[in-house]
C-alpha cells in the first residue's frame, strides 16, 4: 500500500512541471543548509571558552598608550622627597670616641714635633689632615714662620708633653670634639719656660678619614 503511494506521487511529480521544481528547491535548500552549518569556524567555541577562563589583561584588550599590561598591574612609585637637615643629621655616622682620640694622639705627635730633623715633615703630614682653616689656627698658635725657622736653625728649642686627650662632645651631624691639655716647654736663648696647652679640635669623617675641621685655643 505504502508502495503504491510513493509511486503515485512520482508519477505526479514528473507530471507536474510546477511541483517537481518545489521538491528539487527543497532538496538544494537542505543539502545548503548542511553545508553551512559545516562551514562554520570549528575552534570558534573552544576559543570563546579560553578567552573568558584567560587571566584580566590576557585577552586580547587595548592598553593604555606607553603601558604594557605587566606595568599596569604595578602601583606608582611614590616620589622621593629630599631629606631634611635634621634627618640628614639623625642618619650621619658618629664617629668612635677611642678613634678619635687615638687619631689625636697620633696627630699632636706629628702636628707638637720641634725636632730639627722631622719638624717639617712631621708638620707637613699633620696639615694634610687638617681643613685649611684649622691649619691656619693652628699655624698662628705653635707653628708661625718665626717658630718654624728658630726650630730648623736650632736657636729654638721647644718640646710638648701631652697630659690629657678626651672626648667633650658628640655633635648631631657626626662630628666630635676632642680636647687636649698638655704643657709646651719652649727656650729661645734665654731660661726655659713652660706654657699651659688646652686646645678644642673639631673633627668630621670625610671620604679620606678622619680630618681636623676647626679649632679653638684655649690657652
Amino acid at each position: 500500500m505504502l508502495y503504491e503511494l510513493i509511486q503515485a506521487f512520482v508519477q505526479r511529480v514528473f507530471r507536474d512541471k510546477i511541483l517537481m521544481g518545489l521538491v528539487v528547491l527543497g532538496i538544494v535548500a537542505f543539502f545548503m543548509s548542511g553545508m553551512t552549518a559545516k562551514s562554520e569556524d570549528p575552534y570558534r567555541h573552544s576559543r570563546h571558552a579560553a578567552e573568558e577562563s584567560a587571566e584580566p589583561g590576557e585577552k586580547g584588550e587595548s592598553q593604555p598608550a606607553g603601558k604594557t599590561p605587566q606595568a599596569a598591574e604595578k602601583p606608582e612609585q611614590a616620589q622621593e622627597h629630599p631629606a631634611t637637615p635634621a634627618a640628614q643629621a639623625a642618619n650621619a655616622e658618629t664617629i668612635d670616641p677611642k678613634l678619635a682620640t687615638d687619631f689625636i694622639n697620633w696627630w699632636i705627635g706629628q702636628s707638637m714635633d720641634f725636632a730639627p730633623q722631622s719638624a717639617q715633615q712631621s708638620h707637613k703630614t699633620a696639615f694634610e689632615w687638617m681643613s685649611p682653616e684649622a691649619a691656619s689656627a693652628f699655624q698662628q698658635n705653635y707653628w708661625s714662620p718665626d717658630i718654624a725657622n728658630g726650630v730648623l736653625s736650632g736657636r729654638v728649642i721647644a718640646a710638648f708633653q701631652p697630659a690629657r686627650v678626651q672626648t667633650l662632645a658628640l655633635n648631631p651631624d657626626g662630628s666630635i670634639v676632642v680636647r687636649v691639655v698638655g704643657s709646651l716647654v719652649y727656650q729661645s736663648g734665654g731660661p726655659p719656660s713652660t706654657q699651659q696647652l688646652l686646645a678644642d679640635f673639631l673633627i668630621r669623617r670625610e671620604e679620606s678619614g678622619l680630618r681636623i675641621v676647626g679649632m679653638y685655643c684655649r690657652g
